[in-house]
Formats: C-alpha cells, structure tokens, sequence
C-alpha cells in the first residue's frame, strides 16, 4: 500500500500543477495566437484533468466579472454548507431557513473541501457537458478516466487504483482550495455595488508574499494585483 499511497500523493502534484497550467492556457495567455492556447487548454484540463475547458470558463470568467460580489461570483456560492466575509452570515440568517451548522464550518471545512474535487467538481461538470451537448469535451474528459485506469488496474487491481484516485482528488482539492481562496476569501464580499472593473478586483483580491515555495504552490496566483 505505501507505492500506492506515494503515487497518488505524487499523481496529486501532477493535477495541481496541471491545473495551474490550464488556467494560463484558459485565460489565453500562453501563445501569441488565441487558437493555439484554447487548444492546449482543451488538453490540459480535458485528457490530462478529465474536467471541461468550457466549464471552467463558464464559471471562472464569471467569477473575474464579479470577483467576490454575492449572487454573481460562483466562488463566493457558498451558503448551502459555509458563509463568509460580513454580509453572507446577514443575509442567511434573515431568510430563516433550515441550514448548515455555520458555528461548526471551521471544523467540516478541512473534510467538505477533500471531496471538492473527487465528487462536487465532476458532478458539475458532467451536468454541464450534458445540458450543453459538449460532446467534444466528454470525449476528453473520459479519456482521461480510461488512460488512468488502463495506467494502473492491470498492476495493482481495481481497489488500489480507486484508492490512489481518492488519495490524488482529496489531495488536490484540499491544495486548491487553499491555494485559490487565500486571495480572494480575505477581502470584502458583498453585494453588487456597480464599481468599475478596476477598483472592484482591488478590492476583492489580495497579495501573499512572493517566494520560490508559495509561487510554486499557488501557480503564481499569490500576485495577482
């Protein structure tokens, strides 16, 4: 168990860095001519992370639009189990209705976001494929689960290749999450206050220190103003 174990914390440093890459390749800012980084994009994040590049820019590109503006930014959607900054926890509490235990978030958080990525994020992203007929894009996606399957089940059975998945995902999901929010999570969340782009990403987006370690470990997402 301890190869398998290894690999998946291997494999999730692979994903990662994958998805760091993609996100330069979505923002079409890799290549000089747009056709060639929606090419790659659809590489890395379909065969390489068996996600959906128009997925990802369906919400990401929400989310540069609004960045931290409740009801608009799919970042900050996140009632149904946690609320942050100062005007969510208003606004929950005003609508009295059945929800999460908010006072417990700080504890669940660490195990709600290890499954952020093996079972939420497929799921979306299969509802999307389906309801926008993306069919190039599952071609993609599934390949990536078939070539992961083909790599491992015939060397260590189907068990211990489910295993390494989980390890891979709940590794990564835990990494991005961190990596991602610490930016953004910090800064003001509110409602719509109609502020021209510029001031709006300044308010909602902070700085964390520059250094080889963190520029690595946040995709340089850590220096974003």
């Amino acid at each position: 168990w301890v190869p398998v174990l290894f690999a998946g914390f291997v494999l999730s440093i692979a994903q990662i860095q994958a998805g760091w890459l993609q996100h330069d390749f979505g923002h079409l800012s890799v290549f000089k001519t747009n056709w060639m980084d929606t090419l790659a994009h659809h590489v890395v994040i379909g065969l390489l992370k068996g996600a959906s590049s128009g997925w990802w820019k369906n919400m990401h590109y929400q989310h540069h639009a609004k960045p931290n503006v409740l009801g608009k930014d799919p970042d900050v959607r996140l009632e149904p189990v946690f609320v942050v900054g100062n005007v969510m926890p208003v606004q929950v509490a005003k609508k009295h209705q059945k929800s999460a235990p908010y006072n417990w978030q700080h504890v669940y958080f660490m195990l709600l976001t290890v499954v952020l990525t093996a079972f939420f994020l497929p799921a979306n992203v299969c509802h999307h494929l389906f309801t926008r007929k993306k069919w190039h894009e599952l071609v993609f996606a599934l390949a990536f689960d078939a070539m992961f399957i083909g790599s491992f089940y015939p060397h260590v059975g189907m068990t211990k290749t489910f295993v390494m998945w989980i390890v891979m995902r709940g590794i990564e999901s835990e990494w991005f999450t961190w990596a991602t929010q610490m930016s953004h999570i910090p800064m003001e969340i509110d409602t719509d206050k109609q502020l021209p782009w510029v001031p709006m990403q300044m308010q909602a987006t902070c700085n964390v220190e520059k250094g080889h370690f963190n520029d690595w470990f946040t995709g340089h997402l850590n220096f974003q103003i």
